[in-house]
């Protein structure tokens, strides 16, 4: 445990406190040590010191880092045992029409909608993802020491996962950052790359704030009733259903109008143009003449980058993304752009080629997902959750009865994500907000 000892001894040099005193020779003890310290707090104290001190301290914490990671991912490429994991993500995909094994390594290939191009994922036996290649082009590869390599270098991501946190380090667009993600013991977001979520007591999110915004949300009777953002204060009236029936902002004011099965009628359909599968994700967007304007890359729920042409043409977006897949920052070859961070996706409806809240595809001011189309300025979904345990829940058979809050659900399709079945069940909630 040499190499362990040497991390800890330059943490204890590189901190000018004892804050970090007593840490031990095991990684799971230096990554504890790491959250107790926090290092954007000893920054903070000690500022006053001036700023060569504050400068050389935060060099040296981020080359310490860099080294753990390494070490992290080094240990673990040796700790596996060759265990696959029982789902694959890209099992769940359309055109899934290869899956092998080479040397340890699981290849699978899927089709692209939209066009005549497959997917290539490789992936080690435990389902870290190592590859993805689309048209003779590598658009993402993974390293010895565990960094994930988009495109030609457009951007390099170096994840720590730390108990109750992630730190990832970027490099990319001409620019070098440091993104810092922490949950509360039940798994619920407090800090997301600078953004701080706010919940009352009864776990609702009240705030959003940080990144150059705030945004307020206050409820009546534990249904949302007013959202204070950037674009003005908003009131939501509900009916007794609890579905939106008025949503005013000055002096506009939408009623939304629903049919019989409770659908609500003014959402515009997607494009034609675009091609997703049958989990809702958005892979292609098609010109009038067929040819393909845009790609969008895909791990599981998560959309890591975009293409500006059909598979095959070099990769121009790489997506940093929150815990719920939801992009926080693009990298182009032009720069980094940092995307706001609201509890319901509504500060990325405005920005093209940007995935909305969960990934989901935005188009005329809503999100479509798999399931249901979420409209972030009512925080609420277009449709009762089709998971509601009555008749016509797909899951139901003879013996089973399911009661769920339609809610209060929670998964990227967005389907209720249950946690087990019975005669009532809990839903899984949210990451950010109840709808």
């Amino acid at each position: 445990m040499t190499i362990l000892n040497d991390l800890a001894t330059k943490i204890e040099n590189a901190v000018p406190t004892k804050a970090l005193e007593g840490i031990g020779t095991e990684l799971a003890e230096v990554g504890a040590k790491l959250v107790e310290a926090n290092p954007a707090e000893l920054l903070q104290s000690i500022g006053e010191l001036g700023p060569r001190i504050t400068d050389a301290f935060e060099q040296t914490v981020a080359s310490i880092r860099t080294e753990i990671v390494a070490l992290l991912e080094s240990i673990r490429l040796r700790e596996r045992t060759g265990q696959r994991v029982s789902q694959r993500s890209g099992a769940l995909m359309d055109g899934d029409i290869l899956a092998g094994r080479n040397g340890g390594v699981t290849l699978e290939t899927l089709a692209i909608p939209g066009t005549e191009a497959v997917l290539e994922v490789r992936r080690t036996d435990s389902g870290r993802l190592i590859g993805l290649r689309a048209g003779g082009r590598s658009y993402l590869h993974a390293t010895d020491d565990g960094a994930r390599v988009f495109g030609d270098g457009l951007a390099v991501f170096r994840d720590l996962n730390l108990p109750r946190g992630l730190i990832r380090d970027v490099a990319g667009g001409g620019d070098a950052w440091s993104e810092e993600y922490t949950w509360d013991a039940g798994g619920r977001p407090i800090q997301v790359d600078g953004v701080t979520i706010d919940r009352d007591e009864d776990g609702h999110v009240i705030a959003c704030r940080g990144g150059g915004t705030a945004w307020h949300y206050g409820y009546v009777h534990q249904r949302l009733a007013v959202i204070d953002g950037p674009f003005g204060i908003r009131h939501i009236t509900r009916g007794a259903n609890g579905r939106p029936v008025a949503v005013r902002q000055g002096s506009q004011v939408q009623t939304p109008q629903y049919d019989d099965s409770g659908i609500r009628l003014d959402i515009p359909a997607p494009p034609s143009s675009w091609h997703r599968d049958t989990l809702g994700r958005l892979w292609t967007i098609t010109r009038a003449d067929g040819s393909v304007a845009t790609t969008y890359l895909w791990n599981g729920f998560a959309c890591l980058g975009r293409v500006d042409g059909a598979p095959g043409e070099p990769l121009a977006a790489v997506f940093s993304l929150d815990l719920s897949c939801t992009p926080v920052r693009a990298i182009t070859a032009d720069g980094m752009q940092r995307l706001p961070r609201d509890a319901f996706g509504e500060g990325l409806l405005g920005i093209p080629g940007i995935p909305g809240l969960y990934g989901g595809a935005a188009h005329g001011g809503f999100v479509h997902m798999r399931g249901r189309v979420l409209d972030p300025a009512s925080g609420a979904f277009d449709r009762p959750d089709p998971f509601d345990g009555l008749t016509g829940d797909p899951r139901r058979d003879d013996d089973t009865t399911v009661r769920c809050q339609s809610s209060s659900m929670a998964d990227p399709t967005p389907f209720a994500a249950t946690i087990r079945w019975g005669a009532s069940i809990r839903p899984a909630r949210s990451l950010f907000h109840y709808c």
